[in-house]
Order: structure tokens, then C-alpha cells, then sequence
């Protein structure tokens, strides 16, 4: 009974015969071990360009930025090399078999040849063929080459390292700097009583001078056009780089100025201290001292009554002061002293321009707001300004440029007012704060003015106060803006990739790897070439040998080899015929060749 079940456990169990083709055993062999290794190693290599790249455009690296940059290098590289060396094994368990089909080997020879896929095992061989054996072979020349081979590939990795440098670029961190707004060479209001403002010659006024000579810098700077008959020109940012924005709204024109803030030799728009300036314009046409607005009559200026709007009183101070006939612009506002206080930061001026018996009166109401639309210039909009100061400041502001000459004349109120009148050339070769605002009226009656030349006028009064500002910015001396804030050394660590390197260590390990997998697919083109990470296929090639070994099942590999070498046994890797199939094993009866065949 026991005999009759042991047979059928053999039967059961015994393994079925395979067709074998050396061609396919290679296919197979490329496709599912070599490729997914070689590919490993190319992504992995590509992944450490891609991030030398990336912090490359970085520039300077934070400390965590320099903590990412060494992990994702080391991380890449460490992988690199993992495929490397698990490709370079698979290899040297390829190569050991056409070293061992080559001929017949001693016991030992076997045992190291099978572990040369290892460095530690390719040294074993070559020192026992160079220092106890003292004889090279062929075989040695093959394991010391693929040795060299081996080491140079899993370090291989390391000569990324001479494709880039992280250089330390020493610098200084300069605090934000911004215009100094507290000293004397902007508004002097302490030495400047309030009255000195309005006197008969308002040009002679030191704060005023300075204004205009603010204003004249920005406005030589250029580049602040304005096209009123296209709308395209209507909204425009960093008018002439200057950080000056425009928007229309409506018969509203109001020009934004981002106060400028300063870092070493970089010149930057403040996020959030900005001053507006508004203005919306109307107009009236004068034919032969008739006034009309909108093509409707509104009066005569020799013929005021109570009711006379406005315009009319001012028109008779002109009147008064110049005579009837200019060819030059005069910007004109009634003075109060009570002005200088007033809270709402709006200022009303008039555009006079005349051309024969034809005038036109622009009456234009300005208006500053801070960056939170609050009225006035605020209290911390302009670094270092005295609270006390902000309001008068903003009122100067807005009349600066009317004040030339100021005259005496009768109010609609009954009232001695002082009318400021100031003269700009009608030559447009003068460059000056009412350049080109010419008559804009149609001179057929009902002579109504074209509302484009409104938005001109209201483009003249809101960018004035801007302009002194822009000026006083370029002129003005300039404070931290952070109280204590002094320069700083610092050290800034930039990514310099040297990229013809690092593509020729691309190219270099790509071009390596695939000349490795060529020449051992050619060396083992006529071998059968082993199942490379198992034990078990291995230890059934050896049956034929271990059947000679009589006990021994602690000793070491020497001890089997030197046991097998005193029976004279030598051992070659082939196969040979038995009956119908052929048998693949590492014994002295065998032929090197692997023909085509059926092999159990």
C-alpha cells in the first residue's frame, strides 16, 4: 500500500518537459527583468535634472528650500543608484554562464564564479586566482572587468555632483525706505504763517516755489498724456512708468498715485499708500460777453444781480484784473484763509482760455482722498507729516497752482475775497500745468462746448496735486519706514547648474547602461541563462554534483569544493541527451550548447 501511494505522489509531482529556445529565454529575459531596471535608472536620473532645474529658477533658496533641494538630491540619487545596482546584478548572474560554459572549471572555480554578480564575490575569485592560485585566466580578466564595471556603475551617480554648485552669494538686506515728509523742504507750515499764502504775490511764497518746482519735475518726466477724444485712453495704469493710474468715470476723471518705497537701488509702488486725486469739470461759453452753459444764456458779467451764479463774479475779476482780451490760459480761484482748515479737501478753480471775441470757463471742482477713500491726505499717508499738518497740506495741494497774483475783487456774497490768477503761456513750445487745454467750443451759436474738452480741463486740475508729489518724492531725503530697521548681512544660497555636464552625465549613464545590456545579450546569446534570484533553480543545477558529496551538511563551500577537487571532478555548464529530451546541468558529461530542443 505505502509503495502504491509513493508512486502516485511521484507521479503527481513530477514536472512536464518544456520546449526550449535560447532566442525566446532571452526575450523573456530583456522584457520583464532588464527593461523595468534600465527604465528605473533613466527616470530616476532624469527626475535629478528636472529638480537641479526647477531650484535652479528658484534663485535665492530659503533654509527650507535648501532642506527640499538636498532630500529630493539625495533621495534621486540614492534610487539612481538602487537601479543601478540591482541592473549591474542582473547582469552578473547573466554573464556567470557563459563563464561557466566556457569549459571545465575546478570545484571552487564553480562556487565563485556563481557569486560574481556581488563585488564582494568578484573579489573573492580574483584573489584566490592572483594571490593563492597566482594565475590569471581568461575568467579572471572577465570578473575583474565586470568588477571595475560594477563599482564604477553604482557610483556612477556621484559625478551629478560636479554639475552643479550652491553658491553662497554674500549680500546686504536694506530696510524699505520712503520719503521723509516731515522735513522743512516740503510744506514749511511753521515758517510759513497762513497768511504769507495769500499775499499779493503768491509766487514769492517759499513752500509755494517749492510746489512748482515739484510739479515742474514731474511733469517734465513725460509720458502723462491724455487723449480725450479716445476712450481707449481713459483707463490706463503706470502712466510713463511713473506709478500714475486714470479712471474715467462718467464726467469724473480721477488720476491715482501709489507713493513710491524704496529698497537699496529698487524703486517699488507702495501696496498701500496711494492718493487720489478727482476732478469733474463744466464750462461755459462767453460770444462778446454773453455767457451761455449747455447752449442755454446764464448772464453778462456787466449786468450781475444777486441771483448771478458764480462763474459771473469771477469772469468780472478777470475782467477786471487782465482787461478784455488774452491769448494767454490763467488758471483762477477765489481765496479764503478759512480754506486752509477746511476738512473736505476739495478746492473749486476755474480754466479761463480765449481766442478773440470767444472765451471759455472751465469751472472745476477738485478733491483729494487717502487709500481708504477718506477726505484729505489722512494722517499716516505721508510718512512723518504732522497730523496737525494734513489738512492744510492737502488745501495747499489743491491751489498751488493758481497762485501767482492775487487781486481784490467782490464776492457774489458782497464780500472782499481774494481772487488768485495765475498766467500760462498759449504758445504750446512752453511746457507748463495748462498746456494744450484750448477753447473746445463749437463758435456757431448755440455755442455749446464739446464735453471731451470738460474731461482735458478735469485731466489739467486732478494731476497737479500728483505731481508735486511725484517730484517732492525724487527730491526729498528718505527714512526707515520701520522704526530701528538698519541694513543687514545676509547670505543667499543660488543653484548655479553647469548644464552641458549635467546633460553629458545624462547621456553618459544612458549610452553606459545600454552598452553593458548589449554586450552581455551578445555574450549570452548561445547560453541558456538561469532563473538569476532563485535558490531553488540553482540547487537543482547542482544535483548532479551534490550527489557525489557524502554527508557533509555543515560544511563550508570550500570544504564541499576541496572534498569534490580530491575526487578529480571538474564541472562545465551545458547540457546533454537523454532518450527523446535533453537536460541542462553543471556536471563533466555535457556539451556546451543549448540546442533547440524539448528539456525536462
Amino acid at each position: 500500500m505505502s509503495d502504491v501511494y509513493n508512486s502516485v505522489v511521484a507521479t503527481e509531482t513530477k514536472t512536464d518537459p518544456k520546449a526550449l529556445k535560447c532566442s525566446t529565454n532571452h526575450g523573456r529575459i530583456f522584457w520583464k527583468e532588464i527593461s523595468w531596471r534600465f527604465m528605473s535608472a533613466l527616470t530616476f536620473s532624469g527626475l535629478i535634472v528636472v529638480t537641479l532645474y526647477k531650484f535652479s529658477k528658484l534663485g535665492n533658496l530659503s533654509r527650507w528650500e535648501k532642506r527640499w533641494f538636498n532630500v529630493l538630491v539625495i533621495l534621486c540619487s540614492a534610487l539612481v543608484s538602487l537601479s543601478l545596482s540591482s541592473l549591474l546584478g542582473l547582469l552578473g548572474n547573466m554573464i556567470r554562464w557563459p563563464l561557466l560554459a566556457r569549459k571545465r572549471h575546478r570545484p571552487l572555480d564553480v562556487d565563485l564564479i556563481l557569486g560574481m554578480a556581488n563585488p564582494t564575490g568578484s573579489l573573492k575569485l580574483i584573489w584566490q586566482h592572483t594571490v593563492k592560485d597566482r594565475k590569471w585566466t581568461k575568467t579572471t580578466l572577465a570578473v575583474a572587468i565586470f568588477l571595475v564595471v560594477n563599482i564604477a556603475g553604482r557610483l556612477s551617480v556621484a559625478v551629478f555632483g560636479l554639475t552643479f554648485d550652491l553658491n553662497e552669494q554674500p549680500g546686504i538686506e536694506y530696510p524699505v525706505m520712503v520719503t521723509d515728509w516731515s522735513t522743512g523742504d516740503w510744506f514749511d507750515l511753521a515758517a510759513d504763517a497762513p497768511k504769507r499764502h495769500f499775499g499779493d504775490n503768491g509766487a514769492a511764497n517759499p513752500s509755494l516755489v517749492r510746489m512748482n518746482n515739484y510739479a515742474a519735475i514731474a511733469l517734465s518726466a513725460g509720458g502723462m498724456d491724455f487723449n480725450e477724444t479716445d476712450p481707449v485712453d481713459y483707463n490706463v495704469t503706470n502712466l510713463g512708468g511713473q506709478g500714475l493710474n486714470r479712471r474715467v468715470e462718467g464726467d469724473t476723471l480721477t488720476y491715482s498715485y501709489f507713493l513710491k518705497e524704496y529698497r537699496g537701488l529698487e524703486v517699488n509702488s507702495s501696496a498701500d499708500k496711494v492718493l487720489h486725486s478727482s476732478s469733474r469739470c463744466s464750462s461755459r461759453t462767453i460770444d462778446s460777453d454773453d455767457v451761455y452753459e449747455d447752449g442755454v444764456y446764464v448772464g453778462n458779467p456787466d449786468d450781475i444781480t444777486a441771483e448771478s451764479e458764480d462763474s459771473l463774479y469771477i469772469l468780472r475779476g478777470i475782467r477786471a484784473a487782465y482787461g478784455g482780451n488774452l491769448d494767454e490760459y490763467l488758471w483762477v480761484g477765489e481765496l479764503q484763509y478759512r480754506n486752509l482748515s477746511d476738512t473736505s479737501a476739495c478746492s473749486t478753480t476755474y480754466f479761463f482760455s480765449q481766442g478773440g471775441s470767444h472765451a471759455t470757463l472751465y469751472e472745476c471742482t477738485t478733491c483729494l482722498s487717502d487709500q481708504n477713500n477718506n477726505p484729505g491726505v489722512g494722517d499716516n499717508l505721508f510718512h512723518g507729516l504732522p497730523a496737525i499738518n494734513s489738512t492744510a497740506t492737502a488745501n495747499l495741494l489743491l491751489v498751488f497752482g493758481i497762485l501767482e497774483r492775487v487781486w481784490t475783487y467782490t464776492s457774489r456774497y458782497r464780500e472782499e475775497s481774494g481772487l488768485a490768477i495765475r498766467i500760462y503761456s498759449g504758445k504750446p513750445r512752453f511746457a507748463h500745468f495748462m498746456n494744450d487745454l484750448g477753447a473746445g467750443y463749437i463758435r456757431t451759436p448755440p455755442f455749446n462746448n464739446k464735453s471731451e474738452s470738460e474731461l482735458f480741463a478735469a485731466h489739467l486740475a486732478a494731476r497737479l496735486p500728483l505731481f508735486a508729489v511725484m517730484g517732492a518724492e525724487t527730491r526729498l531725503p528718505k527714512v526707515a519706514r520701520d522704526d530701528g530697521a538698519t541694513e543687514r548681512l545676509f547670505v543667499n544660497v543660488v543653484v548655479e547648474v553647469r548644464w552641458s555636464r549635467a546633460i553629458g552625465v545624462l547621456i553618459a549613464l544612458l549610452v553606459g547602461q545600454l552598452a553593458a545590456i548589449a554586450i552581455v545579450m551578445i555574450v549570452c546569446r548561445k547560453v541558456f541563462v538561469r532563473d538569476h534570484d532563485s535558490c531553488l533553480s540553482i540547487a537543482r543545477l547542482l544535483r548532479s554534483a551534490m550527489g557525489k558529496v557524502d554527508g557533509g551538511s555543515v560544511n563550508t563551500g570550500l570544504e564541499i569544493a576541496e572534498y569534490l577537487e580530491a575526487m578529480e571532478v571538474e564541472m562545465m555548464y551545458g547540457s546533454r541527451g537523454e532518450g527523446d529530451y535533453r537536460v541542462v546541468d553543471l556536471w563533466n558529461d555535457i556539451e556546451k550548447d543549448f540546442p533547440d530542443a524539448v528539456y525536462r
